[in-house]
């Protein structure tokens, strides 16, 4: 579920309240890396980006580890910390190019491909 909220209103306040009376739920602000706006999403507790690609690769036989994921948003901020290589785009939010491994380009710039390629490249 995504709750947007009135311009003006604080996404993290509310954040905080949800958060501390539905210890049951994952709640967090998200916020695209184009603009300043904020707002909530609120899934079943457990139910989440990283949560999925981790049973994925339980499916497929591999590793969180083993695995790159590429990300610009708040909602990308737990799996860029649970993968092998955790990398933020070019146009990423500040607080997911901190957490990250490693950047890349924008994603206008093709990003992923760059860095797949300069990886590929080392190897």
């Amino acid at each position: 579920m995504n709750i947007f909220l009135k311009p003006g209103e604080e996404a993290r306040k509310h954040y905080k309240w949800i958060s501390t009376n539905f210890p049951d739920i994952n709640c967090f602000v998200m916020q695209d890396s184009k603009d300043d706006r904020q707002w909530l999403i609120i899934n079943p507790q457990n139910i989440n980006k990283s949560h999925t690609l981790k049973h994925l690769g339980d499916n497929l036989g591999v590793s969180s580890e083993e695995m790159i994921f590429f990300g610009d948003g708040l909602n990308d901020l737990e799996i860029i910390e649970s993968v092998g290589l955790g990398v933020a785009m070019g146009n990423a939010l500040p607080e997911v190019k901190e957490q990250a491994k490693a950047i890349t380009t924008s994603n206008e710039e093709d990003g992923i491909a760059e860095f797949v390629l300069t990886l590929k490249k080392k190897r």
